[in-house]
């Protein structure tokens, strides 16, 4: 158990009360497991109804957890001294199974993990790459910068589908008994952003991304007023990505939809959202945007369209999981549209807003979007509302845009690397029309910029959002990297 695991401080009291009580478990084991019902099913750690333990030991290590499971007896013990301490500290929830009963699970399920995590059907396909990856000699886990992880992806993905069909089908069973490429979700589960964010790395990451950004711009940065309301108003008005978040808050309507302990839609209920706020397209969309060539190996292994396809119709478990759905969820919160406390999200749209307040809560919703997806994501349209800004709403050349990207990433990783670094521009090309992609696809529904199959240029409701941001940041830095000044507001 590292001392930034997200259930530390409830680990710690437990350590503390093992002391007292004599009991014993396996603090590591148990990080392990309340992190994956965490991640994947979205149970607290103090959540334990009747077959979720069951479910936890035989589904959900099988699929997310380590190839070889915990003895039995370790997961028992640990387990048993877990229900114990969160009914005599008071901390098991009502929605629970007693103890007896929770541990009496975890008797009968424990001796079959074994074989369940033995049974490769079970295995989530990033689990399977990566087992394959370490079985070819290639280390998926250890990359020292994202080029090296995505060469090496590439790699095991060309590995994987030279092999025989039967070869591939022993290796990547499904229930059904078929079997086929990496499974569309490695994508998602190897995203590449949760690479640029936690590795510790000069260049990547989201205060980096920023100092780069105004380090590029900081001398040609103008003194603008911010544009008149009126027209920043009447922008927003016209921005299908508000004019859906308002959708979305009329279909929750006054008397509001069930939301989970987390605060989202429950899944039955998101499914709902989806179908009818027409999100399948706005999925597509954005997939199509993010994946706009076959460049990168897993696309290029299975082809583009069944890749886009594979993800669109893949489960998710929780509404945070569904894209399309998530951004307006966050633009809603952030913007104060809706409301998602006390067990139900509801609308709290007023009708007949004044320009003034749709100029705020429109920025706010894009505000939201903008940190929910992260600075680090979202670079290169940033970069490109930048250049426009800096140039009076002036037009950024795509493809000069996507050149010069290149040569920056080839200037960071060479880094990392000996003087006899030859980076393939070919590859890194792909990757940053991955990257650009995505990015320019997350804000092409805002308004922020109208856009062209060669050019970008800024809005009033971009010069705004742009003006806002820059003073935002200011305060965001430390004082080495940025000076501290104020910066403008719609309420001057």
């Amino acid at each position: 158990m590292t001392d930034d695991s997200e259930h530390a401080l409830l680990l710690g009291h437990l350590q503390r009360w093992m002391a007292k009580s004599g009991r014993a478990a396996d603090l590591d084991l148990l990080d392990e497991l309340l992190r994956l019902r965490w991640t994947y099913d979205e149970l607290r750690a103090t959540d334990w109804p009747a077959g979720s333990v069951e479910h936890l030991l035989l589904e959900r290590w099988p699929s997310k957890g380590a190839v070889e499971p915990p003895p039995p007896e370790r997961v028992t013990t640990s387990l048993d001294t877990w229900f114990r301490f969160l009914r005599g500290t008071g901390r098991l929830t009502s929605a629970s199974a007693d103890p007896k009963s929770l541990t009496k699970e975890a008797k009968r399920a424990a001796p079959r993990m074994a074989e369940a995590a033995a049974d490769r059907s079970h295995w989530s396909p990033t689990k399977i790459l990566m087992d394959f990856g370490e079985s070819v000699g290639i280390d998926l886990q250890e990359a020292p910068d994202l080029e090296t992880l995505q060469a090496r992806m590439a790699e095991v993905q060309d590995r994987w589908n030279s092999l025989t069909d039967a070869e591939r089908g022993r290796l990547m069973p499904f229930p059904d008994g078929g079997f086929g490429p990496l499974g569309d979700d490695v994508d998602d589960e190897l995203d590449d952003d949760e690479w640029d964010d936690d590795w510790d790395l000069d260049g990547y990451g989201p205060e980096a991304t920023v100092v780069r950004l105004m380090t590029k711009y900081a001398d040609r940065l103008p003194e603008l007023p911010l544009p008149p309301v009126p027209e920043v108003a009447a922008e927003l008005r016209e921005s299908a990505y508000v004019r859906s978040i308002l959708a979305l808050a009329d279909w929750l309507g006054p008397e509001g939809r069930e939301v989970t302990a987390r605060g989202l839609l429950r899944p039955a209920v998101a499914r709902e959202a989806y179908s009818a706020l027409g999100l399948e397209a706005v999925h597509r969309r954005l997939l199509e945007r993010r994946y706009p060539n076959e460049a990168l190996g897993g696309v290029r292994a299975v082809g583009r369209e069944k890749w886009i396809e594979g993800i669109l119709t893949k489960p998710w478990r929780s509404a945070g999981d569904c894209e399309p759905l998530a951004r307006l969820w966050e633009g809603a919160l952030a913007a104060g549209l809706i409301d998602a406390e006390r067990k139900v999200a509801r609308s709290l749209v007023t009708p007949d807003t004044t320009d003034e307040t749709w100029a705020q809560q429109g920025l706010m919703a894009i505000v939201g979007l903008v940190e929910s997806l992260g600075v680090a994501q979202l670079e290169p349209a940033l970069d490109a509302m930048l250049h426009s800004y800096v140039t009076d709403r002036g037009p950024t050349s795509k493809e000069e845009w996507l050149s010069a990207a290149v040569e920056a990433r080839v200037e960071r990783l060479a880094a990392y690397h000996d003087d006899d670094y030859t980076p393939d521009r070919e590859f890194l090309r792909g990757l940053e029309d991955h990257y650009a992609g995505r990015a320019w696809g997350h804000l092409a529904d805002t308004g922020l910029y109208t856009e062209t199959d060669t050019e970008l240029r800024l809005t009033a409701l971009g010069e705004a959002f742009v003006s806002l941001w820059l003073a935002t940041l200011v305060d965001d830095l430390p004082d080495e990297d940025l000076p501290d000044e104020d910066g403008p507001s719609f309420d001057e």
